[in-house]
Parts: C-alpha cells; structure tokens; sequence
C-alpha cells in the first residue's frame, strides 16, 4: 500500500499543481476581466555539487522541491491598481521557508484570510497557559503577495518553492480527511 501511495504521489503531483493552479486563477481572471495576463511556470529544483538547477517538472518524488514561477503582466492599456499575486500551495505539500520572492510574502491556512509569513497562532497549552507560536508550513494553502500598481505592458514575477511532503507525511494528512 505505501509503496503504491508514493508512485500515485509522484505521478499525480504535476496534475495536481496544474488543477489547483487553474482552480486558484479562475476567480482571478473573472475579477480582472483580461486585463492581466498570468503564466504559471513550474520547475523542479535539483543540486548538481554546490549549483542549484531548475528543470522541467514531469515527474516529482516525496521530499522533492518544485519551484512555482508567476508571472502577471497588464496586457490593458491603463494602469492596473492594488493588484495582488497569489500563488496556490496544494495539499500534500508544503512551503519551502524563506524562498519566496519578493520577500514581502503573505500566508494562508484558508486561501481567505492571510498574514505576514511566518504565521503564527495561540496555542493553549496543558498547563492552561496561552503562548503564541508559529503555524508549521505544513498547513499553509497560499502565498500572496502586495503587487500595487502595475503599469500599461509592464509585468512581474513572484515565486516561491514548494515540498512534496515524504509519503508518511502524506498518509497521516490523508487519514485526518
């Protein structure tokens, strides 16, 4: 069973990333009405001694680190105000702390509300105390980003690293559905 869990995984992951993208940019493109166009680019980050390289995603194993690149660019001819770029964390996965670029980044548990990243959340503790502490980024959802204004043909580029979390991982966040 778990070697099967991991091959279903792996082979389901680009299908997966690619359907909560589309599912994720849908609201997008309805609320801009064309005015910005996004192109999801997707790469599987490998080291090669002490060198990163980005490379095409077909397959991807447990523990393995995909980087997401957006890109958003204004196709109108008037400035787009107030935009924001979100970038969709599917379940199964987790954040890569401190690769998103800009720095600036936002987090979500719910894809509704979000907040500074690292999140962070009270916590009763057994003793009745209340202590804040971090969220893991195991429950992260979505990343987002405070664009602001993006000029007539002007574009960027936002990106962050996301995990497949290790098959063991996965089966326990399975089994709490």
């Amino acid at each position: 069973m778990l070697k099967l869990r991991n091959v279903m995984v792996a082979l389901g992951f680009v299908a997966l990333l690619q359907s909560t993208w589309a599912q994720a940019e849908a609201p997008l493109k309805a609320a801009v009405k064309s005015d910005v166009e996004v192109v999801l680019q997707q790469h599987k980050v490998t080291k090669q001694g002490h060198e990163e390289k980005l490379e095409a995603v077909d397959r991807i194993k447990p523990g393995e680190i995909v980087e997401y690149q957006a890109t958003y660019r204004n196709v109108s001819t008037h400035a787009i105000s107030q935009l924001q770029a979100t970038l969709p964390i599917p379940a199964e996965t987790e954040y890569v702390p401190d690769s998103a670029r800009p720095q600036n980044v936002m987090a979500s548990t719910n894809g509704v509300n979000y907040a500074a990243v690292p999140l962070r959340k009270k916590v009763k503790l057994a003793n009745g105390k209340i202590e804040e502490r971090d969220v893991p980024v195991t429950e992260y959802r979505s990343l987002r980003w405070a664009v602001g204004d993006l000029a007539a043909g002007q574009k960027t580029t936002v990106f962050a690293r996301i995990r497949l979390a290790p098959v063991g991982q996965a089966l326990a966040e399975g089994a709490k559905k």
